[in-house]
């Protein structure tokens, strides 16, 4: 078959580049296309041999006009390069993949990636493409088993419509640790740790942030670096300005490097509450790092457990997480408890989401 993964963005992902690239060891054609104008998607794709493109839609336009002329463009691609089954990834590419396949003998699978966030928000055009694409999906992926239940309960969704398959790695595409000596020799503090979340309410940063004041209080010099962008990173920059911890907290943004932050954290700390399967948790525990983050988000709860992690639920979050993360280091065994932790969450991570299993379940869509 003739397979093209679709998505929304054109940042990396290693997930789309291990799907790809295994369902091309099992002998079909692949190939990668973005909505948007080429970027570290691409790049990726060129260096493990898969072939990518771009559609070139203009994110400043209008969402009506970004659907229609994305839609127009992605059909001539599809007749161009004979494509028979299309995996779309993010909403507005679902979208657009669902209208773009109109009057064709094209598969699409549309995977969405949230559960609640969307209705959490005031983003009135996300709620739109929400319910766009759920009435327009024949068969709907969805990354977690909560996000399927989510779906179906809240938002009327056939459950013989909707099919849960995780993300999936190939392990090998993860780059190693190439500088975390000189970032050690950065962040000069006795213990540090790193969170990687875009900055949006769901997130918590401001919970961190002020924990981070409170061990600062207490005498533990803990730093926290935080990775990623988003529209709340303003006002948490202000809030550790604030709090005369600005020397505490490092606002990094992006960074492709994250092998080497992983290779510096004592503790990934995540007091998400909304998620639908997070990337984040399972990078941790391939890099032989433990999380503290809430139980009960997500797909958390299928594979995490005291074990292998620290856990809050989202419930008492705002009144817990502080109080969990200081009884965390203040524990004169931490290092040693948290390194047993890494090691049992990093076993789990490879057996459960290996590429290869997730592969077949996208195949076998196909077949149903």
């Amino acid at each position: 078959m003739k397979i093209l993964l679709f998505y929304q963005n054109n940042n990396r992902s290693i997930f789309f580049e291990s799907l790809l690239k295994e369902l091309q060891n099992v002998g079909h054609s692949v190939a990668g296309l973005t909505l948007i104008e080429k970027g570290a998607f691409h790049d990726g794709m060129e260096k493990i041999g898969i072939e990518s493109d771009s559609l070139n839609v203009d994110n400043n336009w209008s969402m009506r006009k970004r659907l229609l002329v994305g839609a127009k463009r992605f059909r001539k691609y599809c007749r161009r390069e004979e494509i028979q089954v299309v995996y779309s990834h993010l909403q507005q590419a679902n979208l657009v993949a669902l209208i773009g396949r109109k009057f064709s003998q094209i598969q699409a699978f549309p995977c969405r990636h949230h559960v609640d966030v969307v209705a959490l928000g005031k983003n009135i055009n996300a709620k739109r493409l929400d319910r766009l694409v759920n009435r327009m999906s024949e068969k709907l992926i969805v990354v977690s088993n909560v996000a399927k239940e989510y779906i179906v309960e809240r938002e009327g969704q056939n459950s013989d419509s909707v099919f849960a398959i995780p993300l999936g790695y190939d392990f090998a595409l993860y780059g190693e640790s190439l500088n975390a000596d000189g970032l050690r020799l950065k962040y000069s503090h006795d213990i540090i740790l790193v969170m990687i979340a875009r900055h949006i309410p769901t997130k918590n940063h401001q919970l961190v942030i002020r924990a981070i004041a409170e061990l600062t209080e207490s005498g533990l010099d803990v730093g926290l670096i935080l990775l990623d962008q988003g529209p709340l990173l303003a006002s948490n920059k202000q809030l550790a300005v604030q709090l005369g911890i600005q020397h505490k907290v490092h606002f990094e943004g992006h960074k492709s490097n994250i092998a080497d932050y992983f290779a510096i954290a004592d503790l990934v700390v995540l007091p998400t509450i909304s998620e639908s399967s997070n990337q984040v948790v399972k990078e941790a525990g391939l890099y032989g790092k433990t999380v503290l983050t809430c139980a009960n988000v997500g797909d958390f709860e299928e594979y995490l457990n005291p074990s292998n992690s620290y856990l809050v639920r989202s419930e008492t979050v705002l009144r817990d997480f502080s109080s969990t993360l200081k009884k965390c280091l203040q524990n004169p065994n931490f290092k040693i408890d948290s390194e047993k932790k890494a090691s049992e969450l990093r076993k789990t991570v490879i057996e459960k989401f290996d590429i290869k299993k997730v592969a077949q379940q996208y195949l076998s869509l196909t077949l149903k």
